[in-house]
C-alpha cells in the first residue's frame, strides 16, 4: 500500500479528537533544528532542510532551519569559502573538519594531505597556512559559535543533511551539540546516508543517535511523532538506530504523489545571507532559489546510464503537475524577490514541453530557469525552452564520440549532442556539461576523431573539463562486475587522511578508485585535453568564434569567424545552397535528402557533396547522418 503525505493529516474520527488536539499541542511544543553545514554554495538555500522543515510546520512541529554554510563563508571569505565547495576529486571540506570531529582519532594529525593532494587543491589556496588556519582556528570558532546559537534555541532535536562534502562538518557540530547537551537528539540523513553508507556511520559515529536512508519526506514526521508519543524510532522503516550494531526497519517509503509536497521554507536563509551581507541589498533577484519538480530519472528507468550513482533506490520517475509547479515557483518567487529558480531534478519532465514552459511564456514570466536535460532536444523544443525562461542547461552530453555515448547507454549520438549545443546557441542557453573517458570497449580513435570534432566547434559552448570517469558507487559500473571487470577497486584515496581507522572506508565511500580489465592508458587522451583547452581559450577571446549562415534568394553565405582573426566567408549557389539549407535544423541522411529535395543525382554523388561540406569543416557526419555547422543570422 502505497502511503501518500496527506495520510499524516488524515482526517481523525470524534473519538480521536481530545488525543489528536493534545498530540498537535505535543508536536508544537517539540523544537527541531535542521541544519546546512558547509561545504555547500552560500549563492542557494539547501532545499533538503527547506522542504522537511515545511514538511514538519504543516504537521503543526516547531520546525526552523540554519544555514551554517553562510558563517564560514562569512568568516574565511565568499570566493574562497565557494572554491571549497566547488572542489570534488579530494574531499578537501571533509578533511579541514577532520580533526574537530574525530579528534585525536583523526589519522592526519600533521596536515599530509595538503602535501599529497596538493595539486588537487584549489588555486586560491596559494599558501597551504591559510588552510590550515581555517582546520585549527576558524573552524573550532565557528563550531562552538553557531553551537551556542543552536542551543539557545532550546531544541530537542538537530538534524543534519549530508550530500557529498557535508559528512564530516555535521559530526564536528553534532559532537559540540553534544558535549554541550547530551540530551539533544541528532537525527542525519541525506545522500551520503543510503544504505550501507549509513550503516557504517551510525555504527562508528559516537555523536549519531538516529539517520535515515532514503527519501524521509514520510520518515521523517513518523520519527518525530514516535518521540512525541514515547514510542522508539527504531521500528520506523528507513530510520537507522544506534544498539548493538545498528537497527533497520527496512527502506523508507517514498513519495508517490509529488504535488503533497509543501513548497520549502527558505526564510532564515534570506534573513540571516541579508544580516551577514552575503546577498546584498539590491541582489536578490539574482540568488539562486532551488525547487524540486520531480525526483528519479525516467531515462534510467529504461536504460540506466553506466557511470551514473545519483539514484541509489529511487530511481523511479515522479513528477509534480504543471499547475501544482507554477503555483509554487510564484509563492517562492513573490516570497523571495528571485527570478533565478533552479531545478535539483535528476531530469526534465517531457510533459512540461507541452504545458509548463508554454504556460510561463503565455503569461510573460520573467523567470530565468536552471534544469537537467536529455540532450536529445529538437530545435523546435529548445525554442519552447527558452521561450519558457531556461537560460542554462546542463544535458548531460558527456561525449562527442557515438561509439562512447553507446558504451555509457546514452541513448544519443554525437550528432544529436552537436545539435542541441548549435540551438542552444541560436536562442542563448547557456549549456553546461563535461568530457568524460576512460570506458571498457573504447579505443585510441575515439578520442583522436573527437579531438579533431573539437576543433571546427569553437563557437558553440565548450565542455568546462574533461577526465576519467569517476566510479560511484549504485552506479551501474560499480555494481556490475561482470560486465565491468577491475584489477583493483579501493576508496578514493583521500578517505584514507579523513576517517579514523576503525571505520570500514569500503562501506562509507561513495567515490572509488580503480582500475578496469579493459584500461586504456593515459596517452590515449592527451590529444583531446589540448582540444579542450583551446576550445575554452577561444571562447574567452574578446572577439568570440562564431559561424553564421545568411540566407539569400537563391544562394548563401556562411561566414567562418571560428578563428575570428582569419574570417573566412564561403558563398553556395543552387543546389548546393538547398542541400547545405536542408541539414540545418537536424540530421539527416543522404536517403532522406534525395527524397525531401527532389533531386536527381545519386545517393552516391550526393554523398560526395556533404562530404566536401564536411571536409571544408562546414558540416559533421556521423555514420550516414549529416549536419550544418553554421548558425542562422539573426534577423
Amino acid at each position: 500500500m502505497n502511503i501518500h503525505l496527506k495520510d499524516l493529516d488524515r482526517p481523525r474520527s470524534v473519538v480521536d479528537i481530545d488525543i489528536s488536539a493534545t498530540l498537535t499541542e505535543k508536536r508544537k511544543a517539540m523544537k527541531i533544528k535542521l541544519i546546512a553545514m558547509p561545504f555547500v554554495s552560500a549563492h542557494r538555500p539547501s532545499i533538503q532542510v527547506g522542504l522537511l522543515s515545511a514538511i514538519a510546520q504543516k504537521n503543526y512541529y516547531s520546525c526552523s532551519t540554519y544555514h551554517a554554510s553562510i558563517d564560514l563563508a562569512n568568516a574565511i571569505g565568499l570566493e574562497k569559502y565557494e572554491s571549497l565547495c566547488s572542489q570534488r576529486r579530494r574531499s578537501l571540506g571533509d578533511w579541514l573538519y577532520s580533526k574537530a570531529a574525530f579528534g585525536n582519532q583523526a589519522p592526519d594529525q600533521t596536515n599530509r594531505f595538503l602535501v599529497d593532494f596538493r595539486e588537487d587543491i584549489p588555486p586560491v589556496f596559494e599558501d597551504m597556512d591559510e588552510l590550515i588556519h581555517i582546520r585549527e582556528v576558524l573552524i573550532p570558532e565557528h563550531l562552538d559559535r553557531i553551537s551556542k546559537d543552536i542551543l539557545s534555541d532550546s531544541v530537542n532535536v538537530v538534524g543534519f543533511t549530508c550530500s557529498f562534502q557535508q559528512n564530516v562538518a555535521s559530526f564536528a557540530l553534532a559532537k559540540t551539540i553534544k558535549i554541550q547537551s547530551p540530551e539533544t537528539i541528532t537525527l542525519f540523513g541525506g545522500a551520503n546516508f543510503e544504505a550501507p553508507m549509513g550503516n557504517e556511520y551510525v555504527r562508528n559515529v559516537e555523536c549519531i543517535d538516529y539517520a535515515i536512508a532514503g527519501e524521509a519526506d514520510i520518515a521523517f514526521c513518523e520519527f518525530l511523532d514516535a518521540l512525541v508519543e514515547g514510542r522508539s524510532p527504531a521500528k520506523i522503516r528507513g530510520v537507522i538506530a544506534k544498539g548493538q550494531g545498528t537497527t533497520y526497519c527496512g527502506d523508507t517509503l517514498p513519495v508517490s504523489y509529488m504535488d503533497e509536497l509543501p513548497t520549502p521554507n527558505y526564510d532564515e536563509y534570506f534573513e540571516k545571507s541579508d544580516k551577514q551581507g552575503i546577498i546584498g541589498p539590491f541582489s536578490r533577484r539574482s540568488i539562486y532559489v532551488p525547487f524540486e519538480s520531480s525526483r528519479g530519472c525516467w531515462w534510467g528507468q529504461k536504460k540506466h546510464c553506466t557511470f551514473c550513482g545519483l539514484n541509489g533506490k529511487t530511481m523511479t520517475y515522479r513528477a509534480k503537475s504543471s499547475s501544482v509547479l507554477l503555483d509554487e515557483l510564484s509563492e517562492l518567487n513573490l516570497k523571495y524577490r528571485s527570478y533565478h529558480l533552479e531545478a535539483v531534478d535528476n531530469i526534465l519532465e517531457p510533459k512540461y514541453l507541452k504545458d509548463f514552459f508554454p504556460e510561463v511564456a503565455q503569461a510573460g514570466l520573467s523567470y530565468q530557469f536552471f534544469f537537467e536535460v536529455k540532450s536529445n532536444l529538437s530545435k523546435n523544443l529548445v525554442k519552447t525552452l527558452s521561450q519558457g525562461g531556461v537560460e542554462r542547461i546542463q544535458p548531460g552530453i558527456e561525449s562527442l564520440s557515438t561509439d562512447i555515448l553507446k558504451l555509457m547507454d546514452k541513448g544519443v549520438s554525437a550528432i544529436v549532442n552537436v545539435n542541441l549545443l548549435r540551438w542552444c546557441r541560436y536562442y542563448n542557453i547557456q549549456v553546461g556539461w563535461n568530457v568524460l573517458w576512460g570506458f571498457p570497449g573504447e579505443e585510441a580513435k575515439d578520442y583522436t576523431e573527437q579531438a579533431a570534432l573539437f576543433n571546427q566547434l569553437h563557437h558553440l559552448d565548450p565542455p568546462s573539463g574533461g577526465g576519467r570517469v569517476w566510479l560511484e558507487r549504485f552506479s551501474p559500473m560499480f555494481r556490475d562486475k561482470e560486465r565491468f571487470p577491475t584489477r583493483w577497486c579501493k576508496p578514493e584515496a583521500s578517505y584514507e587522511y579523513i576517517y579514523p581507522t576503525n571505520m570500514n572506508l569500503n562501506n562509507l565511500a561513495y567515490f572509488f578508485e580503480y582500475e578496469f580489465v579493459e584500461h586504456s592508458p593515459d596517452k590515449n587522451f592527451v590529444e583531446i585535453k589540448k582540444s579542450i583547452e583551446q576550445w575554452q581559450a577561444n571562447a574567452e577571446l574578446e572577439k568570440k568564434p562564431y559561424m553564421t549562415l545568411w540566407n539569400g534568394a537563391d544562394f548563401i553565405q556562411v561566414e567562418d569567424g571560428r578563428n575570428p582573426e582569419n574570417v573566412l566567408t564561403h558563398t553556395w549557389k543552387e543546389p548546393l545552397a538547398s542541400i547545405y539549407r536542408a541539414c540545418m535544423s537536424k540530421p539527416v541522411s543522404t536517403m532522406s535528402l534525395l527524397r525531401t529535395l527532389s533531386l536527381t543525382v545519386s545517393s552516391d554523388e550526393l554523398e560526395k557533396v556533404l562530404l566536401e561540406f564536411v571536409n571544408r569543416g562546414v558540416m559533421m557526419n556521423d555514420g550516414n547522418q549529416f549536419l550544418s555547422l553554421a548558425i542562422p543570422a539573426r534577423r
